[in-house]
């Protein structure tokens, strides 16, 4: 093989030949040229790597933290929150025709919460279940 096709494939890099099956030029494992096909291959008959016991352990710390970060984010709703939704909701529904409102009161059954608001001509009742997924009622006085 001339210098001028490897420097046309391999950029001028001139391997130098391995000392064992199982070495390339840099040393390692794993990869050599083959002159012959004139590209760089895998070596098939290196052992595959094994993980060892400090990333085991990483990993498992990793999956601990991403566990109690989820169950974090599915706890129930509570009070505030449902009533964040609850404004939320009847602003959208509202859009500032509603007049003054007022929240006057929440209460939770089972897993949904009833947030009452009044205003002027009517009343209304929005219910929030734990998914976040809202219901409004509106109510005449």
């Amino acid at each position: 093989m001339n210098s001028l096709s490897c420097s046309r494939v391999c950029n001028g890099f001139h391997p130098e030949p391995r000392q064992n099956k199982h070495e390339n030029a840099f040393g390692g494992e794993g990869w050599h040229f083959s002159a012959s096909r004139r590209k760089w291959k895998i070596d098939r008959n290196i052992p595959p790597l094994e993980v060892d016991d400090l990333n085991r352990d990483v990993l498992k710390a990793l999956l601990c933290c991403a566990a109690f970060l989820l169950a974090a984010c599915a706890g129930p709703m509570q009070l505030r929150e449902a009533q964040a939704r609850a404004q939320d909701r009847l602003a959208e529904y509202c859009a500032g025709r509603c007049g003054g409102l007022r929240l006057t009161r929440s209460q939770k059954i089972k897993d949904r919460w009833l947030i009452d608001f009044d205003a002027p001509a009517q009343k209304y009742t929005v219910m929030v279940d734990d998914g976040g997924n809202t219901e409004l009622t509106v109510w005449d006085k």
